[in-house]
């Protein structure tokens, strides 16, 4: 019913969040689609498109920390796609997104294990185009990558966690971040 005209109304993001609260986790699908529309939104709203404004952070932001709850994996994923597609998204959104992996991971029961999935997730975060440092691992992925590393240390990790840590790192520690997308208000202007 969202996508049926292709475009998500406001009205329509109200009932997709309601469902998220009712439904945070569940089948991979219901995750992946719930990210793909609440971006869709957020990214296609306003001219120009891409930008994630500090509004809509602060809304998202928000929606994630109501009750003081930590994102669950349907909002990490969220944050995750709207900083994969954005052009850009505001300065603080890369330390919240890092924030809520550490809690996520933080409140395990048993101890954090970081799975296939997990490091497919923070593997996309870490590159994300509308990140921080763009497709350049930051300051922030890399102390994310060390504080997980610590949190699941002697757990049955699975086997890509490794080599996402050394690379990440390494990416970290050669890279040049000189890459920086338009600011929006200036995107907007050349737009007009």
């Amino acid at each position: 019913n969202i996508f049926a005209d292709g475009v998500v109304t406001r009205e329509e993001l109200k009932a997709l969040f309601a469902l998220g609260e009712k439904a945070p986790s569940g089948d991979p699908e219901w995750t992946d689609y719930f990210a793909e529309a609440a971006a869709d939104f957020y990214l296609r709203e306003e001219e120009p498109h891409g930008y994630l404004t500090e509004h809509e952070f602060a809304e998202i932001a928000e929606f994630v920390q109501r009750d003081g709850a930590r994102a669950s994996a349907l909002e990490l994923k969220l944050l995750v796609a709207l900083m994969e597609k954005a052009v850009a998204t505001p300065e603080d959104m890369a330390a919240f997104a890092a924030d809520q992996f550490r809690r996520r991971f933080g409140a395990l029961k048993g101890g954090a294990r970081i799975a296939a999935e997990d490091v497919s997730l923070i593997r996309r975060f870490m590159y994300a185009a509308g990140g921080a440092g763009a497709t350049a691992v930051t300051r922030v992925e890399a102390e994310l990558l060390f504080d997980l590393n610590d949190l699941s240390a002697g757990a049955d990790n699975d086997p890509a966690w490794p080599d996402l840590f050394v690379k990440g790192v390494a990416a970290h520690l050669m890279a040049h971040v000189g890459y920086k997308p338009l600011p929006r208000a200036e995107a907007l202007r050349l737009h007009d």
